[in-house]
């Protein structure tokens, strides 16, 4: 009995400290993973602590970026706006040609736009300084620079673009002390080598010059100098423009009355030669009548000798009156005093006609002419236009040797009509080419020396070319014949 209860009280024992055991166990395992838990809790606290604070260095330099970018997007904003107003200001400088008008473009508000408060601008006029402009500038800073201090600040700027009150020598440290700016910028307004004066760009709100500001006060000095430079050249050669149309005036009014003297002179020609020639033609026709009956020894017999000299006293006499009557037509046209009676002709029967004049002449010298006409009107007066033809074509029948060719041609040309005498003679030198048609000028060559003629024919034939509206010139050269072109208006009736 006792056995028995001592083996059941030692199962209980022994089942309870197996239970125990088995807790034990547990609660030990437990234990373990709780400890793993708590490691793995430990390293993602770990990690998290890592996280924060990468996050906080991340969101220190985002917040960082974010001022840098805000302070760069201010310093972009200024600019910009700097840069506009610059644009402003510029287009205002351009506009103008006068120097009052240009420095009353540049405003407080331009200048604000700017980026700056206060604008001073100093040129050299003669021998002094003078401000066309001041804004935000207290009068005994704008009156020292003005003076000898001007004079000397711009001295030390020549050569520099632009330098801040932070670069100023220390000579020129008193300006700071004069100046009412926290800061400014100062720069040269020069034009090439030559100073023309100087700029100062001041701020009352802040101390520190940015870059921008630099370049726009770089950029606005540079503009203000070409501006200057553009208005003082327009003003020298409007200066240079009005002086030449003074001289030109005055040379005019003396073309003119040295045109009226000539013209005067011209007339008074004119009449001379009308009135000399007529008072030469009474005693030559006087002298060519006697001459003629002593020929024809209508007073008895004379010598072969005498009637050999009295046929050239004679043949002189008609070539002094030939010149007489030329200078007489010439005079007359000159002078408009000649009635000149227009009528419409048909110039290829005229020049025929003037051909078969001169046909003993050509067949004589063994020429050819060669004849290229048209069917072409003109308006004319007909012993004029005569006149013309018979000159040129005795010149050039004059002036050919034998055997060559002599051509004249007549050619519709727009509305009016180019006729040409050509021939293969000696030709004209190019110095004597402008003064062919003047009156009694010869060549001084001695084929034309050969070759008697009074100098007239060419002056009258353009005087009459002249009379009709029309124009004449000559083509030539030495040894290889000459061309003489005039031209007339056609006809009415014949404008196409």
């Amino acid at each position: 009995m006792e056995n028995l209860e001592f083996l059941s009280s030692t199962g209980v024992s022994l089942f309870f400290f197996l239970i125990s055991l088995a807790v034990i166990i547990l609660l030990a395992i437990f234990s373990l993973k709780k400890m793993d838990r708590i490691r793995i809790l430990e390293k993602e606290v770990r990690r998290l602590e890592n996280n924060l604070r990468e996050m906080d260095e991340q969101a220190k330099l985002i917040v960082k970026t974010d001022l840098e970018l805000s302070r760069v997007q201010e310093e972009l904003d200024k600019r910009v706006s700097g840069l506009l107003a610059l644009q402003r200001l510029s287009q205002s400088l351009s506009s103008t040609l006068e120097e009052e008008n240009l420095f009353l473009a540049i405003r407080e508000d331009l200048i604000s736009g700017l980026g700056f408060s206060s604008c001073l601008i100093v040129l050299k006029k003669e021998d002094s300084l003078v401000a066309p402009v001041s804004i935000g500038v207290n009068d005994e800073f704008k009156k020292m620079m003005v003076s000898q201090e001007g004079v000397d600040f711009l001295r030390f700027l020549v050569g520099k673009k632009v330098i801040s009150h932070k670069d100023i020598s220390p000579e020129f440290e008193y300006l700071s002390q004069k100046i009412n700016f926290k800061s400014f910028l100062a720069s040269s307004i020069q034009s090439k080598d030559n100073p023309l004066g100087f700029l100062i760009l001041g701020n009352t709100f802040q101390e520190e010059i940015s870059g921008g500001a630099l370049e726009i006060a770089e950029i606005f000095s540079s503009q203000l100098a070409q501006s200057l430079e553009n208005i003082r050249l327009f003003e020298e050669v409007f200066r240079s423009r009005q002086e030449l149309e003074e001289r030109v005036k005055e040379r005019t009014n003396s073309l003119q009355e040295a045109l009226e003297k000539i013209k005067k002179i011209s007339r008074l020609k004119s009449e001379f030669v009308s009135a000399v020639s007529h008072e030469f033609r009474t005693p030559l026709t006087s002298i060519k009548g006697y001459a003629s009956l002593l020929v024809q020894e209508k007073f008895g017999k004379i010598p072969a000798e005498v009637r050999l000299r009295l046929e050239r006293i004679n043949q002189q006499a008609d070539t002094l009156v030939n010149m007489i009557n030329e200078l007489l037509d010439i005079a007359r046209i000159e002078s408009g005093r000649s009635k000149i009676e227009i009528q419409k002709i048909e110039l290829s029967e005229m020049i025929k006609r003037i051909a078969d004049y001169f046909y003993p002449q050509l067949k004589g010298k063994n020429l050819q002419l060669i004849l290229t006409l048209s069917s072409l009107f003109v308006e004319a007066d007909k012993s004029l236009l005569e006149r013309v033809f018979i000159n040129l074509l005795s010149n050039a029948i004059k002036f050919t040797p034998q055997g060559k060719k002599i051509e004249i041609k007549c050619e519709k040309k727009d509305n009016y009509v180019e006729v040409s005498v050509r021939d293969e003679g000696i030709g004209i030198p190019q110095e004597d080419l402008e003064n062919i048609f003047k009156e009694f000028y010869k060549i001084d060559n001695p084929l034309q020396k050969e070759v008697k003629g009074t100098g007239l024919g060419l002056s009258l034939v353009r005087n009459i070319i002249k009379a009709h509206r029309g124009e004449i010139w000559v083509e030539s050269k030495a040894g290889e014949g000459s061309k003489f072109i005039f031209t007339l208006p056609l006809a009415q009736e014949s404008k196409i």
